[in-house]
């Protein structure tokens, strides 16, 4: 049965909903410099530090020494500022999609682009799927994270979840293990298809990559195959920060995808708008379709399909467990299968 649409005075909306973030804040607030959580979960430490009013959520593999990327971070004196570059970029949907009602973001981190969107849009409805409750706990804990009746968090793989889903207007995917792996079966045709099918006339698709990921060149070919049936389907956001942001357009006969330079005159509008915390505008004039010029090299790029993963790419799987503290195997295997964990990597004897 379709629900009936919240219709909230965006001005009240925005007050009412900062003051609530803000409350949530109060005990991370009153919390000294240092590190605030640090526990072993899995064979990971998960990690949060606070320092000059920034709270920062780390994902640290105590067996290698180059483990130790910042995962999400937030200003606690504006929590509505996403500081890092490729949440902003993450944002840049709106330019195709201004008022989208549904949004489903796969994979949560700590909620950053999740929380800005359900702040700036009172009218959308926003599903995201994250298959680490801890994850989410630390999102709510300490990120001033909340749920509503338009926010709703998902234990559960996201292309599972996005099989039995409803259309929407603007999916977000951002899902990474430690040291950058992307759980192959997110990254696929068959995955992109299916984002496709999901998507309404006209909506955006949003994929969060790294720039120095062996395989960022095939994951945008693949992307490509799917959705670049001409010129502008396909963007890219490159960014100096480690980061890439690619954007693809469900095109239409009905809903042709706007060049460049209406997205960028989109998010100037956009950002009179909403008046966001960021500027929007200034990150919209990376958008290319330039991937050569971008630094990524499409020319050996080949797609990549559900049967078929290069022989090597599970490599890059970190570990997943050790005996003090196992992974609950009713939760979705961090590789990306979409099966169980204790039927999957969770089968194997951990030594």
């Amino acid at each position: 049965m379709t629900q009936p649409e919240i219709l909230v005075p965006q001005s009240t909306w925005t007050l009412t909903n900062l003051q609530a973030i803000m409350e949530r804040l109060l005990p991370i607030q009153s919390q000294p410099d240092g590190t605030l959580y640090a526990e072993l979960h899995g064979a990971n430490f998960i990690v949060v530090t606070k320092s000059f009013h920034h709270v920062r959520l780390w994902i640290l593999d105590p067996q290698k020494v180059d483990s130790g990327v910042v995962q999400s971070e937030m200003s606690l004196e504006n929590p509505l500022h996403l500081v890092d570059p490729y949440t902003q970029a993450a944002i840049l949907g709106l330019a195709w999609v201004p008022e989208p009602t549904r949004i489903y973001c796969a994979g949560l981190g700590a909620g950053r682009v999740p929380l800005v969107l359900h702040h700036h849009l009172p009218h959308a409805t926003i599903d995201c799927t994250e298959i680490d409750p801890t994850v989410l706990e630390m999102a709510t804990r300490f990120f001033g994270f909340g749920q509503d009746e338009r926010m709703r968090v998902h234990v559960a793989d996201g292309r599972r979840w996005l099989e039995a889903a409803v259309p929407y207007h603007y999916i977000f995917v951002d899902v990474f293990l430690d040291r950058g792996y992307v759980p192959y079966w997110l990254s696929t045709v068959e995955f992109y298809e299916l984002c496709r099918q999901r998507l309404t006339p006209g909506g955006i698709l949003v994929v969060n990559l790294l720039t120095e990921d062996e395989y960022l060149a095939d994951r945008v070919v693949t992307l490509q195959q799917v959705f670049g049936e001409a010129e502008g389907d396909v963007m890219v956001c490159p960014l100096h920060e480690g980061n890439t942001v690619l954007f693809a357009v469900n095109r239409t006969a009905e809903t042709p995808a706007p060049d460049r330079e209406a997205l960028i005159q989109r998010t100037v509008d956009l950002q009179a708008d909403q008046h966001f915390a960021f500027p929007l505008a200034t990150r919209s004039l990376d958008l290319t379709t330039d991937f050569a010029g971008a630094g990524i090299d499409l020319t050996t790029a080949q797609p990549l399909y559900d049967v078929t993963p290069p022989p090597a790419y599970f490599d890059l799987l970190p570990a997943l467990e050790n005996l003090l503290t196992p992974i609950d195997p009713t939760l979705p295997c961090p590789c990306g299968s979409g099966e169980p964990y204790g039927m999957c990597h969770g089968s194997v004897q951990v030594d």
